[in-house]
Formats: C-alpha cells, structure tokens, sequence
C-alpha cells in the first residue's frame, strides 16, 4: 500500500530511498546500527513538505540486513502544458524516460494539478532499437494494449490491475508517452511501482 499526503521532506531524502523506525518512534532514513532491530516502512516515492508519498513494504525485524525492498518506485516523470495555462497538447511526447534497472511493473500512479480527462499510452523499446529518425518507439511499441493510462473527471488514478500491459522491463529500456486525448489538464506527473527482477 501507499501512505499520502505525508511530510517526506525530513532529513532531504530522495525519490527511492528506504526509511526505517526509528530510534525512539517516527522514521529516519538512516539505518539503524549496532544492536537496534532494523524494521523498513517503506520507500519514498515522492518527496513534498505536505504531499509526499511513502510506498509501503512488508515487515520484518533483524539485527542485521533488513526485509527485502526489491518493490520500488522509479522516478516520478511528467508533462505540462507550458505557460498561459494551456491544456497539455495532445500527440508524442519524446521525453526519453530510462527504465534504470531489470524490473516488472506492478503499478503506475498518475497525479493531476487539475480534475479533467486524458489518456496517454506508453511507447517503450530496447536502447539498441531506439532512434529519433525512424521514429522508435512508435505506437506498435505500446506496452498498455488497449487500457491506456486514464484520468476521467479527475485528479489522481492509480492503476494497479494492468489489464494487457507489456509488464517486464530491461534495463536502458526507454518510453515515451503519447497523449490520446486531453481536456482540462494542464500538468501531470506519472510514478511506475515495479519489482526488480
């Protein structure tokens, strides 16, 4: 699960950091050492002062190496509609995201600054076949099928049933988004949860 709207900006972690119990109650991103029982909470999936985010792994205490956080969250992307407060333009966004490590996708949560409609696809290749003048990826390179990335009058969806999605990532793989369709949406911020593999 996931805690939000949470203070996450404490001690300046970072996007993917682990945070642990600590000493005393509350959490500290720094782990515990000597004789204290480690426990992770989670990973910091979003740093924010009000507004962060916390992705929770299972528990488990040891004098030594913690329970297991292969369950991540990479670095949070996103588009904007520029200055003027402009919609974001439908079409392909070249954003070159890099898939940092071998991995399968358990879920992507998208955020909005604004409650609205958009649809985006996900185009992903390997980085031997990436190129800008072909173009690749393209859209017979979509890893959503025909369930694309959706928000429909609102502000926050997380999708974590991933009906027919190309799940398993390599690492160097790299995405770039195409917007479907849009209305009233004129910033969002896409964060995938994955597995390493």
């Amino acid at each position: 699960g996931t805690l939000s709207a949470m203070d996450t900006s404490t001690g300046s972690p970072s996007v993917n950091d682990p945070i642990y119990v600590a000493n005393g109650g509350g959490w500290t991103k720094t782990k515990p050492t000597g004789t204290d029982l480690i426990q992770i909470i989670g990973i910091i999936a979003r740093v924010h002062g009000s507004q962060g985010i916390i992705v929770m792994v299972g528990a488990g205490r040891t004098n030594d190496v913690p329970n297991s956080y292969r369950f991540v969250a990479l670095q949070a992307f996103g588009l904007s509609g520029g200055g003027g407060g402009l919609d974001i333009a439908q079409g392909v966004k070249k954003i070159g995201y890099r898939i940092p490590f071998d991995c399968t996708l358990t879920s992507i949560q998208m955020l909005s600054g604004d409650v609205g409609d958009i649809v985006i696809d996900i185009w992903s290749v390997d980085y031997a076949t990436y190129n800008t003048a072909t173009p690749r990826p393209a859209v017979g390179d979509s890893i959503t099928s025909a369930t694309p990335l959706t928000l429909s009058s609102a502000d926050k969806v997380t999708d974590s049933t991933l009906t027919s999605w190309s799940i398993n990532f390599t690492k160097g793989d790299i995405w770039w988004l195409n917007v479907d369709s849009v209305s009233g949406i004129k910033s969002i911020s896409i964060t995938p949860f994955v597995t390493r593999t």
